[in-house]
């Protein structure tokens, strides 16, 4: 409930659906951890000023952070809002060899 903020399952989804559609550009300096991002083509999660890279079988590089590089966000804007409040997903065992928190 505290996640959802209040809204109820089925209107939370519809926004993010639409949130997923629109392609957004950001600049790395504005994203809370665990943001997930495109860059150069492939998914990378923000952790510590680094950009993890993503991939099914676990995160397996990291990129020093540009904060002002630009980025495709693939988190949808209401997700990041509930990151930036405190929210603290769990790491895939695999990002802790670049000290994920």
């Amino acid at each position: 409930k505290a996640f959802l903020g209040g809204k109820r399952v089925k209107e939370f989804d519809a926004l993010l659906h639409t949130e997923r559609r629109a392609a957004r550009q950001t600049h790395q300096g504005s994203l809370p951890n665990w943001t997930m991002v495109e860059h150069e083509g492939a998914a990378f999660a923000v952790n510590n000023h680094k950009l993890l890279l993503w991939s099914f079988s676990g995160y397996s590089q990291a990129l020093l952070y540009d904060p002002i590089k630009s980025v495709k966000l693939l988190t949808p804007p209401s997700i990041i809002a509930i990151l930036a409040k405190g929210y603290k997903p769990r790491w895939h065992e695999s990002a802790k060899q670049w000290d994920a928190t």
